[in-house]
């Protein structure tokens, strides 16, 4: 038989003590005809692909008299016994023996980190000595199953009667390794449910129109747009896993943002419903591209600690671990079909038969705790800009306008300001902060006859010009402008998900729209000559006011020249 390809049992092992004793049995029997032991999955973690492997440690015989076994030891394993118990190997009752101490000291009263232990030792004897697995087996859909007659072209033994060691050989880069079992079963098939679990994690765009508090009040997307100096909240939610079977479990949530986010407060960080924001340390209020660190160090202990428990906000059915935090969309911000992300990705303890309390760097040491990553977890926020170009009827550039900008639902134009990137370039943003006096509001085109208005959401725009250029025409109407954004109902990295952007102008306009990724520019257009009414607008009023006068006037005289007429007469 070839000698497995196991790695570093003793720091990726989940191991299966099978017992049954003779009245009260510590050994579990497997019959020669059984035809498998099968291990199934769970909800977190799942069999599939995962790599088993099952060694016999000693053979089981039964009395059908009594209905006692009697276990014989493997040579392969008597010296392992022999130096734990200080039993001669010579010692005619060596076997007996040896069952009473595992039955003293590992199964009878005993705890389940005892138990671990028992595992633990089995495990780490047999990598030590480089002991053959009688069978190795592959997870496949939702079992790992191991048969009865061993693949002889694997140059396999049989699964006969026996108490065996089952350890899973995985490592647990993607997924969690199994907890060492010890179950007991007599003279029938073996079904084991894999002792593991995992934690999940997700991120959220929080948005409440009202400004509310309360998560509850909110709507979570994966996507959203936002506009230069907006607000953008965030949601974490961890899942807390079963630790029962680790001493300590690491738990690290990492989470970064794009440089065109700025850190902006609101810190929360709660277990089980208890704040323990204080525990923590934000990043620094405007800082760009923040990153947020949350190291629970060990979080079993401190959801056992009076400091959780005791609390009056502790909340025992809730499993759950969150982060709220905010931002703000600076002027580095990517503007167009690719987004500002945002991404999250938890550190944790994923193998229970190695969850020291991480003092150890060294796998082989009791003080090491092995941990993976969760994949990351991402949401985007996405934002635009539009050049306005001022041209005339033949297409050439017209400079000396100003325009205004106000947006849906404004009752005043907007108040502008330049900023510069860390790339040195300027932006014309809007300035919030700034309150509107008689000309900052109004922007002038620059000697390209363009005006660029960066870091605009999805919303509708009203489009002013406020001056023409010399000898050209003012337009009269207003220019409505809509902006619509279709962001990824789901935020898949490494995928081309994009911002599907969309300008509509209202009926009124008749100049001519162009799109670069998502960018669009509209080319407004200003004419010479004199200025006739339109329908509809200022000249027509006085027109009709006009012709109103006359024709009173007309009545007033004809009135009066058919009385003079009657008198006459």
């Amino acid at each position: 038989m070839k000698k497995s390809s196991m790695k570093k049992m003793t720091a990726a092992v989940s191991a299966i003590a099978l017992t049954a004793m003779a009245a009260a049995p510590l050994f579990n029997s497997f019959a020669a005809t059984t035809p498998v032991i099968t291990i199934n999955g769970n909800d977190n973690v799942t069999v599939d692909a995962k790599s088993f492997a099952a060694y016999k440690i000693a053979s089981v015989t039964k009395d059908n008299d009594s209905g006692a076994y009697t276990y014989t030891f493997l040579d392969a394993w008597k010296p392992l016994f022999a130096e734990k118990t200080y039993i001669p190997l010579t010692d005619e009752e060596f076997d007996a023996k040896v069952s009473e101490w595992i039955d003293t000291n590992y199964v009878t009263g005993a705890t389940a980190a005892k138990k671990a232990e028992f595992a633990k030792m089995l495990a780490k004897f047999a990598d030590e000595k480089n002991i053959l697995p009688t069978q190795e087996v592959t997870g496949s859909g939702d079992t790992a199953v191991f048969t009865a007659e061993g693949d002889e072209t694997k140059d396999e033994d049989n699964i006969e009667s026996g108490y065996y060691l089952v350890v899973d050989n995985s490592d647990g880069d993607s997924d969690a390794i199994s907890a060492f079992i010890l179950d007991t079963y007599v003279d029938e098939a073996l079904t084991i449910d894999l002792k593991a679990d995992k934690p999940s994690i997700e991120k959220k765009i929080w948005e409440d129109a009202n400004n509310n508090t309360e998560i509850d009040n909110g709507e979570l997307k994966d996507a959203n747009t936002a506009g230069y100096g907006e607000e953008v909240n965030y949601l974490i939610t961890a899942d807390i896993p079963d630790m029962t079977e680790y001493q300590h479990y690491k738990f690290i949530i990492e989470d970064r943002a794009s440089a065109g986010l700025t850190y902006s407060g609101g810190l929360i960080v709660k277990v089980k419903g208890v704040d323990v924001t204080d525990d923590f340390e934000a990043p620094a209020t405007g800082t760009k591209g923040p990153s947020l660190s949350l190291d629970f160090d060990d979080l079993k202990a401190l959801l056992a600690s009076g400091d959780i428990t005791g609390n009056a906000d502790y909340d025992a059915a809730d499993n759950t671990i969150t982060v709220q935090y905010k931002v703000i969309v600076n002027e580095d911000a990517v503007v167009g079909e690719e987004g500002n992300p945002n991404d999250v990705e938890l550190t944790y303890s994923n193998n229970p038969n190695k969850s020291g309390d991480g003092s150890s760097e060294d796998e082989n040491d009791d003080g090491y705790n092995e941990t993976s990553k969760t994949p990351k977890d991402r949401v985007e926020t996405y934002l635009t800009q539009f050049k306005l170009h001022k041209q005339d009827s033949s297409g050439n550039k017209l400079t000396g306008a100003q325009f205004s900008l106000k947006g849906n639902g404004q009752t005043s134009e907007y108040v502008f300001k330049t900023v510069t990137d860390t790339a040195g370039s300027e932006h014309l943003v809007i300035d919030s902060a700034t309150a509107k006096n008689e000309t900052n509001y109004k922007v002038e085109v620059d000697e390209n006859g363009d005006i660029i208005f960066y870091g605009l959401k999805a919303g509708t725009y009203t489009i002013k010009e406020e001056k023409a250029p010399d000898k050209y025409n003012k337009i009269s109407d207003d220019i409505v402008l809509t902006i619509g954004c279709t962001v990824p109902d789901e935020v898949i990295i490494d995928t081309d998900e994009k911002c599907q952007w969309s300008y509509t102008l209202g009926d009124e306009y008749t100049g001519v729209t162009s799109e670069d990724a998502g960018i669009y520019t509209i080319n407004i257009v200003n004419r010479k000559g004199s200025v006739l009414p339109s329908t509809g607008g200022a000249g027509t009023a006085a027109f009709a006011v006009c012709g109103i006068s006359m024709m009173t006037c007309a009545a007033v005289l004809f009135v009066i020249n058919r009385r003079k007429s009657e008198e006459r007469d």
